[in-house]
């Protein structure tokens, strides 16, 4: 079995880096797929905040016509993860554009197509990127329109993808400040150990340049 200890990093819209969650991965031994991490929820919430109510009404944000392209390729060699960066759509509509937090932070979509590596059962996780900009902490996912965005057209990527597994989509980040002259996105891989060798493998932060 591979444990891996999710030592999550402190921003404005979760918990301190004290608050932890743990997964349970191990070694993919047959050809059927493995489970998943069984204890995501505590951070997924946290992290990406109370999912938008349902019974708002859902005003269709449309796919933009053009990008800024990326073309940059994330890879954790020890389990394996691929992580394609594909493009990223700046300045996207907030539902109230008045709202304080739309005068002070700038949602920025970026598409992936992630690959989970297929050695341990180890996920990809929403959880687990960040943006990094000028401000102290790191910009984490925000669903505020990912309902829009889908009744728009976007695909979206879910809260984790299993081993074994392929799929693209996007992550809206919520962005301190707005406009910033240069962004990276972070992946940050959890301290992990495999219980039947006691390899270790720590916590790790894989990034590319988005912009600048």
């Amino acid at each position: 079995m591979l444990a891996a200890a999710a030592l999550a990093a402190c921003s404005s819209s979760e918990p301190s880096a004290s608050s932890t969650a743990t997964t349970q991965t191990s070694p993919r031994t047959s050809a059927t797929l493995p489970e998943t991490p069984t204890a995501t929820s505590e951070t997924s919430s946290s992290a990406t905040g109370p999912a938008p109510s349902s019974s708002a009404p859902v005003t269709p944000i449309a796919v933009p016509t053009t990008f800024v392209p990326v073309d940059k390729v994330i890879k954790d060699p020890d389990l394996g993860h691929e992580i394609k960066v594909l493009r990223m759509a700046r300045d996207l509509p907030w539902p109230d554009p008045k709202s304080d937090e739309a005068q002070a932070f700038e949602l920025v979509g970026v598409e992936m197509t992630w690959t989970p590596g297929v050695t341990y059962t180890a996920a990809l996780r929403t959880v687990d990127f960040s943006i990094a900009s000028s401000a102290s902490l790191p910009n984490r996912p925000d669903p505020i329109i990912n309902p829009s965005l889908q009744a728009g057209g976007w695909t979206m990527l879910p809260p984790e993808m299993p081993n074994g597994q392929t799929g693209t989509g996007w992550l809206v980040f919520k962005v301190d400040p707005k406009a910033a002259a240069a962004l990276r996105l972070d992946y940050t891989r959890p301290a992990s150990r495999v219980t039947d060798s006691g390899q270790t493998f720590p916590k790790t932060v894989f990034s590319a340049s988005l912009v600048g």
